[in-house]
């Protein structure tokens, strides 16, 4: 399932489908909620658009997610990290919500 939505979302994001993007990544992560590779297409769109209020609501909701998962560690993981400073590096200014991770 989540194999199959990455692959849509890819296919939508290189037709310019936002909306397909975003279904395609939701319909994931209902499946496996924080993925990291679904997450990380939907901060990638978000940054690539401008939208610093989605890029920061998205890299909330993960670190939520993150947070109450039974298996995990409760944090992000590194790769994770370091893509959200990338992305948030890359803002064109300074967000109220930037005291997140």
């Amino acid at each position: 399932m989540v194999r199959a939505a990455q692959m849509l979302a890819e296919m939508c994001a290189e037709v310019g489908d936002v909306e397909g993007v975003y279904w395609a990544t939701a319909k994931g992560l209902l499946a496996v909620p924080g993925h990291e590779d679904l997450v990380a297409t939907r901060l990638r769109l978000q940054s690539d658009r401008g939208d610093t209020a989605a890029l920061h609501s998205e890299w909330q909701a993960y670190c939520r997610v993150v947070a109450h998962d039974p298996w995990g560690q409760g944090e992000p993981s590194l790769k994770m990290l370091s893509l959200w400073r990338e992305l948030h590096a890359n803002e064109s200014y300074p967000s109220s919500t930037a005291g997140s991770i």
